[in-house]
């Protein structure tokens, strides 16, 4: 997947437009299945990523500092805003910023915002729901043996879209199970959602434009150079939403 960015900033002449997005990893989601997790904590799933490279594998050039300066200042104005939405300009901006560090998601909005993730997010709640009725008296923590990749198109929401294109997800939480009377089972049960993306541009030498912009052809792989060239870093997006308690009886 990719995205366009149109920059109303005009540097020595030059007007900088249209940077496509990194490629959105997505694959068929399926309904999560659930184990029981002995110590609950954050997981993160061994997942393979792309990248953008290896980082300051390639020499730092001019030439790349004058395009980060533009892009840039680009993502300051409201054009950019308006383009990308809120999200958009503030992921890449945090690629171009250079650090690396993890970017917290807000949960709460991308579920609000995004039809897809929400479907995911209940999906994986009653799935939970069944797991847990499956379970003896006493208290558990459970988590999803498998993650979701989740899409999300420019339809679902040009904001997350453009600032995230494609998560992984998975359902996790915990249980107290009691026995109320003969036969009756009370179940106490708190759930959380876990989003995972990785901000990359993988080496792929392709380009849906057919034309130039910053006097180049912009492709994945030349917006990874940022990241080669050590002028911007991958870095990881993630986020676990409040955990929402339910109880019923069985």
């Amino acid at each position: 997947m990719r995205i366009m960015l149109t920059v109303g900033l005009f540097l020595s002449g030059i007007v900088a437009a249209d940077i496509p997005k990194r490629h959105c990893r997505s694959q068929r989601a399926a309904v999560p299945a659930y184990r029981i997790e002995f110590q609950q904590s954050y997981v993160r799933p061994h997942l393979v990523w792309p990248g953008s490279g290896v980082y300051g594998s390639s020499p730092t050039r001019r030439l790349m500092e004058l395009y980060k300066i533009v892009l840039e200042a680009g993502l300051a104005t409201s054009m950019a805003e308006k383009k990308l939405g809120p999200d958009g300009v503030r992921y890449l901006s945090h690629y171009l910023s250079n650090t690396g560090s993890d970017l917290e998601v807000d949960m709460a909005r991308l579920i609000a915002d995004c039809s897809i993730v929400a479907s995911n997010y209940h999906r994986a709640q009653a799935e939970a729901k069944r797991f847990v009725q499956t379970l003896p008296v006493g208290e558990h923590n459970f988590v999803a043996v498998k993650v979701t990749a989740i899409e999300i198109t420019g339809k679902d929401s040009r904001n997350w879209h453009f600032a995230l294109g494609a998560v992984y997800g998975w359902g996790k939480g915990s249980v107290t199970i009691s026995e109320r009377s003969p036969g009756l089972r009370q179940y106490d049960m708190r759930f959380s959602y876990v989003i995972l993306d990785y901000y990359d541009w993988p080496d792929v030498d392709t380009s849906i434009f057919g034309r130039d912009h910053l006097l180049r052809r912009v492709t994945d792989r030349w917006m990874g150079e940022f990241h080669r060239q050590k002028l911007a870093h991958d870095y990881r997006a993630n986020g676990q939403s409040a955990l929402k308690r339910l109880l019923w009886n069985d």
